[in-house]
């Protein structure tokens, strides 16, 4: 880039389309790819939720059920 902004460089159909895919490259890096980063880690920290909760539950059945073998 020049520091003059009134310098008009003439480009050929060939760099501006390389251009253009440099702009749509970025876009996705930085922007879907971290999008579809962040998705996936809230999937598995749903995931960890769900596993935590099933094992409080199978804990709290366990518990009811040795206490039932008790009496």
């Amino acid at each position: 880039m020049e520091k003059d902004i009134n310098l008009i460089i003439e480009i050929d159909a060939d760099e501006a389309q390389m251009l253009t895919e440099l702009i749509e490259t970025l876009f996705e890096e930085w922007y879907v790819a971290r999008a579809v980063r962040e998705k996936r880690f809230e999937g598995i920290k749903a995931l960890g939720a769900a596993k935590k909760t099933a094992k409080a539950g199978t804990a709290e059945l366990e518990e009811a059920r040795q206490q039932a073998d008790e009496k």
